[in-house]
């Protein structure tokens, strides 16, 4: 995917004719400054400035009459709608969208926003020091202090957020409430959330079933462990409007 988000940039930037462009995202999607930026700026000469930023529809209402970012990433296929019926983001089609191999990831038949990425969200946990498996949401309320979740401005926050709507329908708040007891903190993000996690604050945190993979690679494949509870999962999409 990353071949389509160079392509719309390529693009983006040339109509520009800009020496820099700047992108908003959550801090998860930093990767695109300091990865696909240095590539970028061989091939083009453009610079690549990534700013992270929690509540990204909120952002871009406020600054709707003077946009400062060239482009927005990590809008999902819940609140892309908002910048849509908002007039924040404008039809963009790439030229090599074909390569997109499943109809199913395109979020918008108009091409509003381009998709990027899609997983599915799950609970880690450490289970060396939980010494059991967990299976289930209301398995969260067994422990006190032990729970890391992100504050629902955010992309993992949100999306986690409305997991629990989808599971629990009207009845989600009452959910949150008994769940109160076990969050040891709310963290701004997902990064933060893990860095906590990783030291040892919180035995439990929300997060991504791709997880597991950096667990493996670290060797601590029998020290953490990642569920989807068992009344279902949540898959998210996230696209890139410009």
């Amino acid at each position: 995917m990353k071949k389509i988000i160079l392509g719309s940039l390529f693009l983006i930037g040339n109509l520009a004719f800009s020496k820099e462009i700047l992108i908003y995202g959550p801090e998860s999607m930093k990767w695109v400054e300091t990865s696909a930026g240095p590539i970028f700026k061989e091939e083009t000469g453009i610079d690549i400035k990534f700013q992270p930023i929690d509540g990204l529809i909120s952002r871009m209402k406020l600054e709707k009459r003077r946009p400062k970012a060239d482009i927005v990433m990590g809008l999902t296929d819940i609140n892309y709608l908002q910048a849509k019926n908002n007039d924040l983001i404008k039809k963009y089609k790439p030229k090599n969208a074909n390569n997109i191999k499943n109809e199913k990831y395109i979020i918008d038949k108009d091409w509003y926003v381009t998709p990027i990425d899609y997983g599915m969200l799950a609970l880690n946990y450490n289970y060396e020091n939980l010494k059991e498996n967990l299976k289930t949401f209301d398995d969260l309320k067994k422990y006190k202090k032990e729970l890391l979740v992100q504050d629902p401005r955010s992309f993992t926050g949100e999306a986690f957020m409305l997991w629990t709507i989808a599971v629990y329908g009207d009845k989600w708040l009452d959910f949150w409430k008994s769940l109160k007891p076990s969050i040891l903190t709310t963290s701004s993000g997902w990064s933060d959330s893990f860095a906590k996690f990783s030291v040892g604050e919180g035995n439990i945190m929300s997060g991504y079933a791709s997880s597991s993979i950096y667990f493996y690679q670290d060797g601590n494949e029998n020290k953490y462990k990642s569920y989807i509870p068992e009344k279902g999962g949540y898959i998210y999409r996230r696209s890139s409007p410009s």
